[in-house]
């Protein structure tokens, strides 16, 4: 259930304040939407505390979205939709850094990818990443919101929204906007946050987590500060919105509003319905490779792949591939 407020806000209010400054979180707080949002992804590089920033994990997420631990999503779908194909044009919205986008470059299909972040910081550091890599001449990295994107219809071979698009609402002109974009046989390739909006996790989600936490030894949850993560926190969507306005607006309804608008080709669950909220903060600890730390993630990765075959927990995130639905095939036949 959504609540404004919680009593864990406090405590977040503090986390942060720790981070970033009494002066900058008031700062916050009285800034407009759009200025809040920019600052919140000002950064280009953070603590390696999340879930994402472990290999384990990602060779996780690639055991279940290729079926290979050392296949990645990108050289995954170059070969399997994209297979013979060259020289295609890709938009990539909500780019951040470019890491994703030079992956992409680096199955040698496209002639342009085109990304676009409302980061100032993140869209020059991405050029600068671009510059150094083997891609460059195929890679554009350019500032621009993707409701103020004026892009001819029907010029891109494929669209790319990675972990993206759970900040974009309203969603719908997003993605009526996205298949413009797309030309008649042009594919969608989406990897998201799926969860409850503006992170209202459930009750399971947080016994669950709570739970595995207390079972971990204090040296794997121990934060960069030295302070011990002994449980959960859930955030009010109050303290969410004045974060960041765009995160996880309507994150919970990507999945239908993609159905509505694409033919699925493809949609695989990966998990971090319980992984991401408990590796938060400590997934540095998680780094080392010794038999202590490799032993208690397999456990973590485990119990979250048996919640999930149990139905006992759905998958926060997805990765799918969708097809631009043929209006004109479909005119006729009606």
């Amino acid at each position: 259930m959504s609540r404004l407020i919680r009593p864990d806000d406090f405590f977040l209010f503090v986390e942060k304040a720790r981070s970033i400054g009494l002066r900058s979180l008031l700062g916050k707080i009285v800034g407009t939407g759009r200025k809040r949002t920019e600052e919140s992804w000002g950064h280009t590089s953070s603590a390696r505390s999340n879930w994402w920033d472990l290999d384990e994990v990602t060779k996780r997420w690639n055991r279940l979205i290729t079926g290979n631990a050392n296949l990645a999503y990108q050289d995954y779908v170059g070969k399997k939709y994209l297979g013979g194909k060259r020289n295609l044009q890709a938009i990539s919205v909500g780019c951040g850094t470019g890491q994703k986008e030079i992956q992409w470059a680096a199955t040698k299909r496209f002639r342009t990818i085109s990304g676009f972040d409302i980061s100032g910081p993140r869209i020059a550091f991405a050029r600068e990443q671009a510059r150094k890599s083997t891609w460059n001449d195929s890679l554009r990295f350019s500032i621009g919101d993707v409701f103020h994107l004026d892009l001819p219809a029907s010029s891109f071979d494929v669209a790319i929204f990675d972990n993206s698009l759970h900040h974009c609402s309203p969603l719908g002109p997003v993605l009526d906007r996205t298949a413009e974009w797309l030309k008649e046989d042009g594919i969608l390739v989406v990897n998201e946050y799926v969860g409850p909006d503006r992170f209202q996790w459930t009750d399971e989600q947080v016994v669950i987590t709570d739970t595995l936490l207390q079972l971990l030894p204090v040296h794997l949850r121990t934060r960069p500060d030295g302070t011990v993560k002994s449980r959960m926190l859930r955030p009010g969507t109050l303290a969410v919105r004045i974060n960041d306005p765009s995160e996880a607006a309507e994150s919970n309804s990507i999945l239908s509003a993609l159905e509505n608008r694409f033919d699925v080709l493809e949609l695989r669950p990966y998990g971090g319905t319980v992984l991401a909220n408990l590796l938060k903060d400590i997934a540095h600890n998680f780094e080392d490779d010794g038999d202590d730390a490799r032993a208690w993630l397999k456990i973590l990765f485990d119990v979250e792949d048996r919640l999930m075959n149990e139905k006992r927990i759905s998958s926060d995130y997805y990765f799918g591939v969708y097809r631009k639905r043929n209006t004109r095939k479909l005119a006729r036949r009606k």
